[in-house]
């Protein structure tokens, strides 16, 4: 890849040790065990956002509405990050 052609001289031999252990740390830790989480975590989040959006059914007050227009808009933001968590997944595979 590009980094490892821009650091092939024998004067940049500790900083390529250093980028193959950050990729080796990523490849091993991150996708198998954080990734995984990440995405755990974010898929709980949003059931519960979506959970909490559906069981309010009362009066609309002022307050209310505003505060149901936070969730929505915390609701994408999760959605959106989560879409781009599987895209990551999908690149693994």
């Amino acid at each position: 890849d590009v980094l490892s052609r821009q650091l092939s001289g024998d004067d940049c031999n500790p900083l390529m040790v250093k980028v193959t252990k950050a990729r080796n740390y990523i490849s091993t830790i991150f996708d198998s065990k954080i990734h995984p989480k990440i995405l755990e975590s974010l898929t709980g989040s949003i059931r519960e956002t979506t959970k909490a959006l559906q069981l309010d059914t009362g009066e609309k007050t002022k307050d209310k509405v505003e505060s149901e227009s936070g969730m929505f808009e915390d609701l994408r933001k999760k959605m959106s990050t989560k879409e781009f968590v599987e895209q990551y997944q999908k690149g693994l595979s």
